[in-house]
Protein backbone atom coordinates (compact mmCIF):
# COMPACT_ATOMS: atom_id res chain seq x y z
CA UNK A 1 0.00 0.00 0.00
CA UNK A 2 1.27 3.48 -0.85
CA UNK A 3 1.15 6.46 1.47
CA UNK A 4 1.50 9.97 0.09
CA UNK A 5 4.03 11.69 2.29
CA UNK A 6 5.59 14.37 0.12
CA UNK A 7 4.37 17.33 -1.87
CA UNK A 8 5.78 17.55 -5.38
CA UNK A 9 5.28 18.53 -8.97
CA UNK A 10 7.10 17.61 -12.14
CA UNK A 11 9.63 20.05 -13.65
CA UNK A 12 8.27 22.87 -15.79
CA UNK A 13 9.26 22.86 -19.47
CA UNK A 14 12.04 25.23 -20.49
CA UNK A 15 10.70 28.69 -21.39
CA UNK A 16 10.13 29.48 -25.05
CA UNK A 17 10.93 32.85 -26.59
CA UNK A 18 7.29 33.90 -26.04
CA UNK A 19 7.50 33.04 -22.33
CA UNK A 20 10.81 34.81 -21.63
CA UNK A 21 9.08 38.11 -20.80
CA UNK A 22 6.75 36.47 -18.25
CA UNK A 23 7.67 36.18 -14.56
CA UNK A 24 9.82 33.21 -13.58
CA UNK A 25 7.59 30.31 -12.52
CA UNK A 26 7.73 28.89 -9.01
CA UNK A 27 10.36 26.19 -8.54
CA UNK A 28 9.04 22.68 -9.17
CA UNK A 29 10.14 19.35 -7.78
CA UNK A 30 10.33 17.98 -4.27
CA UNK A 31 9.12 20.71 -1.94
CA UNK A 32 8.89 18.87 1.35
CA UNK A 33 10.20 15.64 2.84
CA UNK A 34 9.60 15.33 6.57
CA UNK A 35 11.63 12.83 8.65
CA UNK A 36 8.35 11.10 9.58
CA UNK A 37 7.43 10.48 5.92
CA UNK A 38 6.54 6.87 5.27
CA UNK A 39 9.33 5.25 3.26
CA UNK A 40 7.92 4.38 -0.11
CA UNK A 41 6.78 5.80 -3.39
CA UNK A 42 4.17 8.26 -4.62
CA UNK A 43 1.93 7.47 -7.57
CA UNK A 44 1.15 10.66 -9.49
CA UNK A 45 -1.38 10.93 -12.35
CA UNK A 46 -1.76 14.54 -13.59
CA UNK A 47 -5.32 15.16 -14.80
CA UNK A 48 -4.39 16.55 -18.21
CA UNK A 49 -1.72 13.98 -18.97
CA UNK A 50 -1.70 10.48 -20.35
CA UNK A 51 1.45 9.65 -18.40
CA UNK A 52 1.38 8.22 -14.87
CA UNK A 53 4.49 8.62 -12.70
CA UNK A 54 5.95 6.61 -9.82
CA UNK A 55 8.19 8.87 -7.72
CA UNK A 56 10.65 8.13 -4.93
CA UNK A 57 11.09 10.12 -1.71
CA UNK A 58 13.55 12.42 -3.46
CA UNK A 59 10.91 13.34 -6.05
CA UNK A 60 12.71 11.44 -8.82
CA UNK A 61 10.71 9.57 -11.45
CA UNK A 62 11.46 5.85 -11.07
CA UNK A 63 8.86 4.54 -13.52
CA UNK A 64 6.20 5.81 -15.94
CA UNK A 65 3.20 4.32 -17.72
CA UNK A 66 1.85 5.81 -20.95
CA UNK A 67 -1.92 5.45 -21.35
CA UNK A 68 -4.42 5.97 -24.14
CA UNK A 69 -6.64 8.40 -22.20
CA UNK A 70 -6.36 10.98 -19.45
CA UNK A 71 -6.97 9.82 -15.87
CA UNK A 72 -9.91 10.85 -13.73
CA UNK A 73 -8.16 10.75 -10.39
CA UNK A 74 -8.19 7.06 -9.48
CA UNK A 75 -4.90 5.21 -9.84
CA UNK A 76 -3.55 2.33 -7.73
CA UNK A 77 -0.36 0.28 -7.68
CA UNK A 78 -1.42 -3.32 -7.05
CA UNK A 79 0.56 -5.89 -5.05
CA UNK A 80 1.59 -7.66 -8.28
CA UNK A 81 3.21 -4.46 -9.61
CA UNK A 82 0.38 -3.73 -12.03
CA UNK A 83 -1.33 -0.36 -12.27
CA UNK A 84 -5.12 -0.06 -11.90
CA UNK A 85 -6.62 3.15 -13.23
CA UNK A 86 -9.85 4.86 -14.21
CA UNK A 87 -9.58 6.58 -17.59
CA UNK A 88 -11.69 9.12 -19.39
CA UNK A 89 -13.86 8.14 -22.36
CA UNK A 90 -14.12 11.21 -24.56
CA UNK A 91 -16.91 9.83 -26.77
CA UNK A 92 -19.42 9.16 -23.99
CA UNK A 93 -22.85 9.19 -25.70
CA UNK A 94 -24.94 11.11 -23.18
CA UNK A 95 -23.07 12.57 -20.23
CA UNK A 96 -20.38 15.27 -20.24
CA UNK A 97 -18.78 16.78 -17.18
CA UNK A 98 -15.91 16.92 -14.73
CA UNK A 99 -14.71 13.65 -13.25
CA UNK A 100 -16.14 11.63 -16.12
CA UNK A 101 -14.45 8.26 -16.52
CA UNK A 102 -15.83 5.35 -18.46
CA UNK A 103 -13.01 2.81 -18.59
CA UNK A 104 -11.05 0.85 -15.98
CA UNK A 105 -7.67 -0.49 -17.07
CA UNK A 106 -5.07 -2.73 -15.50
CA UNK A 107 -1.59 -2.25 -16.96
CA UNK A 108 1.43 -4.45 -16.37
CA UNK A 109 4.83 -2.96 -15.47
CA UNK A 110 5.68 -2.52 -19.16
CA UNK A 111 2.46 -0.57 -19.80
CA UNK A 112 0.53 -3.31 -21.60
CA UNK A 113 -3.22 -3.32 -20.89
CA UNK A 114 -3.95 -6.75 -19.40
CA UNK A 115 -7.57 -5.98 -18.53
CA UNK A 116 -10.07 -3.29 -19.47
CA UNK A 117 -13.69 -2.71 -18.58
CA UNK A 118 -15.79 -0.03 -20.25
CA UNK A 119 -19.03 1.36 -18.85
CA UNK A 120 -19.98 4.49 -20.77
CA UNK A 121 -23.35 4.28 -22.45
CA UNK A 122 -26.73 6.04 -22.43
CA UNK A 123 -27.57 4.51 -19.06
CA UNK A 124 -24.39 4.51 -16.93
CA UNK A 125 -20.93 6.03 -16.90
CA UNK A 126 -18.12 5.41 -14.42
CA UNK A 127 -16.78 8.51 -12.67
CA UNK A 128 -14.17 9.80 -10.21
CA UNK A 129 -13.01 6.71 -8.30
CA UNK A 130 -12.57 2.97 -8.12
CA UNK A 131 -11.35 0.72 -5.31
CA UNK A 132 -9.51 -2.57 -5.78
CA UNK A 133 -10.85 -5.20 -3.37
CA UNK A 134 -8.74 -7.91 -1.69
CA UNK A 135 -10.33 -10.75 -3.70
CA UNK A 136 -9.56 -9.12 -7.07
CA UNK A 137 -12.91 -7.43 -7.70
CA UNK A 138 -13.15 -3.68 -8.22
CA UNK A 139 -15.68 -1.27 -6.72
CA UNK A 140 -16.64 1.62 -8.98
CA UNK A 141 -19.04 4.52 -8.76
CA UNK A 142 -21.16 5.42 -11.75
CA UNK A 143 -23.76 7.96 -12.71
CA UNK A 144 -26.98 6.23 -13.71
CA UNK A 145 -29.54 8.02 -15.87
CA UNK A 146 -33.11 8.28 -14.62
CA UNK A 147 -35.86 9.71 -16.82
CA UNK A 148 -37.77 12.69 -15.44
CA UNK A 149 -41.03 10.74 -15.28
CA UNK A 150 -39.43 7.88 -13.33
CA UNK A 151 -37.74 10.23 -10.84
CA UNK A 152 -41.07 11.97 -10.16
CA UNK A 153 -42.90 8.64 -9.84
CA UNK A 154 -40.31 7.53 -7.27
CA UNK A 155 -40.92 10.64 -5.17
CA UNK A 156 -38.58 13.34 -6.49
CA UNK A 157 -40.00 16.89 -6.37
CA UNK A 158 -40.83 17.80 -10.01
CA UNK A 159 -39.37 21.29 -9.48
CA UNK A 160 -35.97 19.68 -8.88
CA UNK A 161 -35.87 17.43 -11.93
CA UNK A 162 -34.80 18.84 -15.29
CA UNK A 163 -36.36 17.86 -18.60
CA UNK A 164 -33.45 15.46 -19.25
CA UNK A 165 -34.02 13.63 -15.97
CA UNK A 166 -31.30 13.13 -13.39
CA UNK A 167 -28.07 11.20 -12.80
CA UNK A 168 -27.90 9.71 -9.29
CA UNK A 169 -24.88 7.64 -8.26
CA UNK A 170 -24.72 3.88 -8.05
CA UNK A 171 -21.97 1.53 -6.87
CA UNK A 172 -20.87 -1.41 -9.00
CA UNK A 173 -18.79 -4.36 -7.88
CA UNK A 174 -17.03 -5.76 -10.95
CA UNK A 175 -15.38 -9.16 -11.26
CA UNK A 176 -12.76 -8.77 -14.01
CA UNK A 177 -12.89 -11.19 -16.94
CA UNK A 178 -9.56 -10.48 -18.71
CA UNK A 179 -8.63 -9.38 -21.21
CA UNK A 180 -11.86 -7.34 -21.55
CA UNK A 181 -15.08 -7.00 -19.66
CA UNK A 182 -16.35 -8.00 -16.28
CA UNK A 183 -19.33 -9.31 -14.39
CA UNK A 184 -21.27 -6.83 -12.24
Amino acid sequence: SLTLAIALALPMPAPTSLQETEPTPEPRGLVRNEPAAFPGYTLFAPLNSRTIYLLDLKGQVVHTWETSSSPTGAVYLLDNGHLLRLGRVDDAPRFRGGGIGGVIEELDWEGNVVWSYRQADDYQILHHDIEPLPGGNVLAIAWEHRYREDAIEWGRDPEHVGEDGMWPDCVLEIRPTPPEGGEV
